[in-house]
């Protein structure tokens, strides 16, 4: 059915997606799967009205740290995977999730994204709002809430 999955990862994902049966999709339809992650660009401090209020980091140190937390996500996925699945994996900074994912889904070729819903409700889901449903209104691809 589709051949290239782009699923954004995240801590949900590593410990709550059904590896199992993404391994059994992505072999069913010889498909390939493309890890994706979004960072934001900025250290959180930047985001402080008075520039105050924890350990300051540099903008290079930052993305460092991100691209090292990224691999280790990355590598915890592709080992809860099939071996016979071929993973690749794509690293997006963007301070918009909603877009890092979809320009994560353009830079790999993904003709699907595959997406856990964090099953926020209420009072939360109102706060917080939903990524899933953000890239599902605004994404050309097919969604697929796991």
């Amino acid at each position: 059915m589709f051949k290239h999955y782009l699923i954004p990862v995240d801590d949900y994902t590593v410990e709550h997606a059904d590896f199992p049966r993404l391994s059994a999709m992505a072999q069913r339809d010889s498909a390939k799967i493309t890890l994706a992650h979004i960072s934001d660009p900025l250290p959180a401090v930047f985001y402080l009205q008075n520039g105050f209020g924890g350990d300051y980091i540099t903008v290079p140190d930052h993305r460092r740290a991100c691209e090292s937390y990224a691999t280790k996500m990355f590598r915890s996925v592709a080992e809860k995977l099939s071996p016979s699945v071929k993973v690749e994996h794509v690293h997006v900074f963007n301070s918009d999730v909603t877009a890092g994912i979809l320009e994560a889904a353009e830079k790999s070729g993904a003709d699907v994204i595959l997406m856990n819903s964090h099953k926020r409700s209420g009072f939360k889901a109102l706060l917080m709002g939903s990524e899933t449903r953000e890239v599902m209104a605004d994404s050309r691809l097919p969604v697929l809430v796991l």
